[in-house]
This record gives structure tokens, C-alpha cells and sequence, in this order.
């Protein structure tokens, strides 16, 4: 069962008579989002942010444990100074934390789909992009994760991603990411576009 939603974001974009055999959306945010950017944010408004804000609130300087320009705060240090650095660090911080929640937003509206003429990847907001992967471009799948949410990178012969060969596409751009039966998915492109190559197995 496709999702109508999904049926009619592409409708648009596939050819005339053109059949979609599956079609799904990323289940799972990215990982490294959480493992390493969010803590870095999180270490970064308690080292700066936060402790500014609470000299400025207080009026006292002694209170925040760091050296601006190598020399260390202390109850000489100007307030227009830890004002400055305040207003500089918040000024960092607030364009990192939109641009994570839009790349995160970004990856999690892509679709994906397998038609009865090629594999496809679209994004449906800014930047937009339709990726259509023809059968000849790859010769393999590589399944990553496990059995209930995975990854399906389109792979060359020589193990190379297939992004390494499409002209301003990078490898990450053309996987299925975090799919739900990922297994179910790469058994239906090899007996679409790779039945002479071997099938999954399901470990």
C-alpha cells in the first residue's frame, strides 16, 4: 500500500505510465546529529551562553570560569566586555542550532521510491532536489542497521558509491535512508533492475 501522500509528491515527477512498486520516508533521524552536534551545542551554551548571561544578570564578572583574548575574567574585567562576548557567542550559537534543525527537517522530508523504471529520491523542501537512479548505474546494494530500520547504499562494481560517478551528487545523497524492512526493499530492487545478481540474505 502506497502512502496517498507520498503517491501524489510524485506524482509530478515520474514519466508517463511510470509505476511505483514501493515508496517510504527516513523513520529514524540522523545519528550523528545526536551523538556528536547536540552535545557540542549543549557544552557550548554551558561555556559561554549561559555563563555570560548570568554575570551580566548578577552584575558580576568573577562569576564566569573562562579567559577572553587569553586573559582570565575576574571582578576587574568590564562589563561591556562580557556584554560583547555574550552577544558575539549568542550571535554563533543561534544560527548552529537552526541550521541543525533544518538539516535534520531536510533529511526527514526525502522520499523514496522504486518505479518499474528506476530507483528515485526526492526532497520536498529547500533545496529541492529528484534523484533518479537508473538500473545500469549500480550494480549492488549495501543494507546497513538491522532488519526492522536500515540503509540501502547503491553501490558501483569496484565498491565505490555511486555518487563518486553522478556529476554534483556526493554518496550520502543517494541511499535510502533508515527505511522501515529494508530487507523487503533490497529484494525487490534486485528482482527489479539485478536478478542476475545475487539476492539479500536476511541476516
Amino acid at each position: 500500500m502506497i502512502d496517498p501522500d507520498i503517491r501524489n509528491i510524485l506524482r509530478s515527477q515520474l514519466h508517463h505510465g511510470e509505476k511505483i512498486i514501493w515508496a517510504g520516508r527516513p523513520q529514524k533521524h540522523p545519528v550523528l546529529v545526536y551523538l556528536f552536534v547536540i552535545p557540542f551545542l549543549l557544552i557550548f551554551v554551558w561555556a559561554f551562553p549561559i555563563q555570560l548571561g548570568l554575570a551580566i544578570l548578577q552584575n558580576d564578572p568573577s562569576s564566569v570560569h573562562m579567559t577572553i583574548n587569553d586573559v582570565p575574567v575576574d571582578a576587574n574585567t568590564p562589563m561591556s566586555t562580557i556584554r560583547i562576548t555574550f552577544f558575539l557567542t549568542t550571535g554563533l550559537l543561534v544560527p548552529a542550532i537552526f541550521a541543525v534543525f533544518f538539516y535534520v527537517r531536510w533529511r526527514m522530508r526525502e522520499v523514496y521510491a522504486l518505479t518499474n523504471e528506476s530507483a528515485v529520491i526526492t526532497r520536498t523542501s529547500f533545496p529541492f532536489q529528484f534523484v533518479r537512479i537508473r538500473p545500469q548505474a549500480f550494480d549492488y546494494i549495501i543494507r546497513s542497521g538491522n532488519k526492522d530500520v536500515g540503509t540501502l547504499s547503491f553501490m558501483q562494481s569496484d565498491n565505490k558509491p555511486l555518487g563518486r560517478f553522478i556529476r554534483n551528487l556526493n554518496s550520502d545523497r543517494i541511499k535510502f535512508h533508515n527505511i522501515t524492512e529494508p530487507i523487503k526493499v533490497e529484494t525487490l530492487i534486485y528482482k527489479q533492475f539485478l536478478s542476475m545478481k545475487k539476492e539479500p540474505q536476511n541476516e
